[in-house]
């Protein structure tokens, strides 16, 4: 009996035991993984104004502002330099740039005096003297010279340091408008005017634009101080620098007080939204608006551009203005019909200027609230509208988007999010990015301080979420996201053990949080129209009423049988003597095809006098029409492989018959060309062109103490210190096997190898050379565990894989969905291979950028192309050529990269093929440069008769001998005589030996 009780209690003691010891269930983190990456179309700032470490220098009541003013004439500069001027320790001047193309323009365009021209590249310094040490805020007056249509940018250094983030990337906007006036037809669609710039002298004030527009001070010592800016990106004509002090902004009623003699005027004025006479981008055009029949102008059936903004107007930073003619001199109400539907539980918010000048502090931040459908707003506060001084005549009203009470709430976040993403680096160093849950990490005593840096998060994301809270007045889906990870963080800083179990999680949601700062951020408004007006004033009701909706819907829905609604209308009976074509789109999306429409409409058809039907299709649509005879004249977006094998089975028409084809093709590079080159003609005009880079995370090779390898000796030397940290490097491995990897592709060339020889009979891949460029390949993953699989763009957000090759256009999608890593990441060209002579010995070339003598290098790079091409059987060849021509010129291209940049941001910038346009695009300057030579670094893929196997069987080969572990060379060999075979029997098929 005693034994019995005995064995029970030790059964008993181990039960307990083990319930005690087992892992805890993790209930808060139940959900984590709920939160899914997010489109993100805004940035991260580093190291704000206002978190900048010298708190002296920011506190105004610690630093005098003096009452002096100092005018820096921008022709008197004092320095020409690479980047921000750098002495040795002789105090002398070590990155002189003496050629910089620096112009002295005189008298241009109304300033009486000369003006500095600065270049796209370099930096302009000035010295100047300061009579008495203190704080200053400092303005530009500026014209936006002539360049490739983006806005200028420059960095801004004072005494040889960029002070805070704001100053590494400062914009000077330029001016767009319309072409013409908004002209509304009787009977026909609106025909949205074309824009164009419109520049002149502007006042560029250092400030906070996405706030509350207060300037920003600037620590200056007594005597000598130096001002540079380093271009980013476009020119910029400079004519002075002005330093001193901007008085603060008065309150409304110190406002009322200086107008107090001024009577209320009597009469009103109207200005619609679609006549804005000037914007800050070229997208901010007139819109149409059909949500409504009280919009301004409507018609039922007719589409009318009767409004401005909506989702092109979400930028902070972008402004739209309008003139009015004001009746007479006196004090005015401003009211808006507007359009906010898009930012629920929460608002939009403009700054309001008058003649270039906000009149009062709390101009600066209007808000308007959420509402479904349109409003009236008439500015104001809770003790009535705001009274306006406006002259008899012409004034200026504008409306720049802010971010408003927003803006110390994001700052904080977004300060969170870099604290965050440093944080989760320093975990998977001792964890990896799936560490076993129940091993003990001792992340506690490895990582100084964790649960307290866990907790300092959590409270101040807690701080943001009240704020919110107080601003909005409801606990809504908006702060969502930021009391997940608070919830996480404090279970964190309660349970260090927890983090190993729920990293994953953590990663996630520090993405989501990045999500969240975008939308935030996001300030979309439509304006309808604008009034002047005195409390006597009925405005116009703004919301339809349930009668005029149930027969707008009736009206509406027998129009739709007659009526064409396509958004530009072409008028048969102009064009009745007009020659027709029909285009299909493959492969794209109806906002581009939207937009495609639209720049036929207005420049094509009347220019060449060529009626197009444009239809959105599948791209499997295009071979079975072909076959059936209904195919279209033109099909673009095809893919590089198509033209070819449609051009051996004689469905495709030869342009390279027409005797401007020379000079079309001289728009592409050769690379670009090679795809659509077939028995001696040419099948396709390229529409785009993309090619690898090299991405890699600065912040963590810095920390790492590495430079991004040049070569491919230098990759394989990174690889330890990597894996060291449980750190990848990424290789692209891709699920189609039919696809030839543009790595290997790349290699092969690098080493001096072809894919085919004899014109295509058939491969040329048991050269040694071609050899060893397979043999290296596998080797990155069979000896250096390079992964096969991985989601780059996940991991190097994270950081799990801070360097790797991909598309050069992944550089777009970074830039929009990943605000938490902006400013830590950069590209350059792919790793390459050393070159030698004929005798071995290396081949030396003079860097034109430091002078100095280095081994020549072979970055080439596989190139990946999209085309349009014209079918066979079609009775309009030189129609067809004349739409060809029309697409690919520069022009064209441009336009068209900058309309879907205004639909998407940066993520609809096009990787055109045309060399002229790519030159005209607004990439930074850096990155301009890069792609400017990389595009003439590629190497393009050629299509022969059964090529579609070749992508094939070298994968193959790879995977087997990655698998199995066979001899890279003897798999190649077996493969390479399979591949043989296919192209010597499709050679066969088409009569080609």
């Amino acid at each position: 009996m005693f034994k019995k009780i005995f064995y029970l209690a030790v059964f008993l003691v181990l039960v307990i035991l083990a319930i005690h010891l087992r892992p805890k269930n993790d209930t808060y983190a139940l959900d984590m993984n709920a939160i899914q990456e997010s489109d993100v179309a805004s940035h991260i700032e580093q190291l704000g104004y206002k978190l900048f470490d010298n708190k002296n220098y920011i506190n105004k009541s610690q630093l005098q502002t003096p009452n002096h003013e100092i005018v820096i004439d921008a022709s008197q500069y004092s320095l020409l330099t690479d980047g921000i001027p750098r002495y040795n320790d002789s105090d002398e001047l070590i990155n002189a740039y003496d050629d910089l193309d620096v112009e002295l323009l005189d008298n241009y365009e109304g300033l009486e005096k000369q003006a500095l021209l600065t270049p796209a590249e370099g930096t302009v310094t000035w010295e100047f003297n300061v009579p008495e040490a203190g704080a200053y805020n400092i303005e530009f007056h500026y014209y936006p010279y002539e360049g490739k249509s983006a806005n200028p940018e420059r960095e801004i250094a004072i005494n040889g340091e960029v002070p805070f983030s704001e100053m590494r990337n400062v914009t000077f906007y330029r001016i767009w408008g319309n072409v013409t006036e908004v002209k509304h037809v009787k009977g026909k669609n609106d025909i949205r005017p074309s824009r164009e710039e419109k520049p002149s002298w502007q006042t560029k004030i250092l400030e906070n634009e996405e706030g509350y527009f207060e300037p920003y001070f600037f620590e200056l010592v007594e005597g000598k101080n130096t001002i540079s800016l380093t271009a980013i990106r476009e020119p910029l004509l400079l004519d002075k620098i002005i330093i001193h002090k901007i008085e603060e902004r008065i309150s409304y009623d110190a406002y009322l007080q200086e107008y107090k003699n001024y009577d209320i005027a009597g009469e009103h004025k109207k200005v619609q939204g679609e006549d804005a006479t000037l914007q800050s981008s070229p997208t901010l055009y007139p819109q149409v608006d059909r949500t409504s029949v009280r919009t301004e102008p409507f018609h039922r059936t007719q589409l009318r551009l009767n409004c401005i903004g909506g989702t092109n107007w979400r930028v902070v930073g972008d402004w739209i203005e309008w003139e009015i003619d004001v009746p007479e001199t006196g004090l005015y109400q401003l009211s808006m019909k507007v359009l906010q539907n898009m930012k629920a539980g929460s608002f939009s918010t403009r700054s309001l200027f008058i003649n270039g000048e906000i009149p009062f502090a709390e101009a600066a931040q209007i808000e308007i609230i959420y509402e479904n459908d349109w409003q009236n707003i008439t500015l104001g506060n809770k003790e009535g509208a705001y009274l306006f001084y406006l002259e008899e005549g012409i004034s200026t009203i504008t409306l720049k988007n802010t971010l408003g009470r927003y803006e110390s709430i994001i700052e904080t976040v977004e300060e969170e999010i870099v604290k965050l993403n440093e944080l989760y680096r320093e975990i998977i160093i001792f964890t990896g990015v799936s560490p076993d849950v129940y091993r003990d990490y001792q992340l506690e005593k490895r990582i100084d301080n964790l649960d307290q840096k866990f907790q300092e998060s959590a409270d101040n994301l807690q701080t943001a979420i009240d704020k919110i809270v107080e601003i909005t007045g409801e606990y809504s889906a908006n702060i969502a996201v930021l009391q997940k990870m608070v919830v996480q963080l404090e279970m964190f800083s309660a349970d260090i053990r927890k983090v190993q179990s729920n990293l994953e999680a953590f990663k996630s949601n520090i993405v989501a949080l990045g999500a969240w700062s975008m939308i935030v951020r996001e300030q979309p408004l439509s304006i309808d129209y604008l009034v002047i007006h005195n409390e006597m004033y009925q405005l116009p009701r703004a919301k339809s009423n349930f009668f005029e909706k149930i027969w707008y819907q009736i009206t509406t829905l027998f129009a739709s049988f007659f009526v064409d609604y396509s958004l530009m209308e072409n008028d048969d009976e102009n064009m009745k003597d007009y020659e027709e074509i029909t285009v299909w789109l493959q492969a794209t999306g109806r906002d581009q095809a939207t937009t495609i429409k639209q720049m036929i409409d207005e420049t094509f058809t009347e220019q060449y006098k060529v009626k197009v039907n444009l239809k959105l299709v599948n791209a499997g649509v295009l071979l079975p029409a072909t076959l059936a005879g209904v195919g279209p004249d033109v099909a673009m977006f095809s893919g590089e492989n198509l033209p070819v094998e449609y051009a051996m089975r004689n469905a495709i028409y030869d342009i390279s018959q027409f005797e401007d084809f020379n000079e079309v093709k001289n728009r592409f590079t050769d690379s670009a060309m090679v795809p659509y080159y077939y028995d001696g003609g040419y099948y396709g005009i390229p529409d785009s062109q993309n090619f690898m880079v090299m991405y890699y995370r600065t912040d963590i090779l810095k920390d790492l103490g590495v430079e991004p390898p040049k070569t491919w000796e230098d990759v394989i030397d990174l690889v330890p210190i990597l894996q060291r940290n449980h750190l990848e490097f990424y290789i692209p491995q891709y699920e189609n096997l039919n696809m030839l990897n543009p790595v290997f592709y790349s290699l092969l060339h690098q080493y001096g190898g072809k894919l085919y020889a004899e014109g295509g009979a058939r491969t040329d891949l048991l050269t040694d050379e071609a050899l060893d460029a397979f043999v290296d390949y596998t080797s990155f993953f069979s000896k250096y565990s390079f992964s096969i699989q991985a989601n780059f763009v996940n991991r190097f957000r994270s950081g799990e894989m801070p360097i790797g090759i991909d598309y050069y256009t992944l550089y777009n999608n970074l830039s929009v969905f990943a605000p938490e890593i902006r400013g830590q990441w950069d590209f350059v060209p792919i790793p390459g291979t050393p070159q030698y002579d004929e005798n071995g010995d290396p081949i030396y070339v003079i860097n034109p950028e430091t002078g100095e003598q280095e081994q020549l290098i072979d970055n080439s790079t596989t190139s990946v192309t999209t085309a349009t091409v014209m079918l066979k059987k079609n009775n309009s060849h030189e129609a067809s050529w004349k739409f060809m021509k029309w697409w690919s010129e520069a022009s064209t291209q441009v336009r068209y990269s900058r309309e879907l940049e205004g639909i998407f941001g940066e993520a609809g910038r096009v990787a055109t093929a045309n060399l002229e346009a790519l030159d005209q695009m607004s990439w930074p300057n850096k990155y301009h440069e890069i792609l400017k030579e990389e595009i003439h670094n590629t190497v393009g893929v050629p299509v022969v008769p059964g090529s579609y196997i070749v992508g094939r069987y070298i994968n193959n080969a790879f995977r087997e001998s990655y698998n199995l572990s066979t001899n890279p060379r003897d798999t190649m060999y077996i493969y390479n005589r399979k591949i043989n075979r296919e192209i010597e029997r499709k050679r066969k098929e088409f009569d080609l030996d």
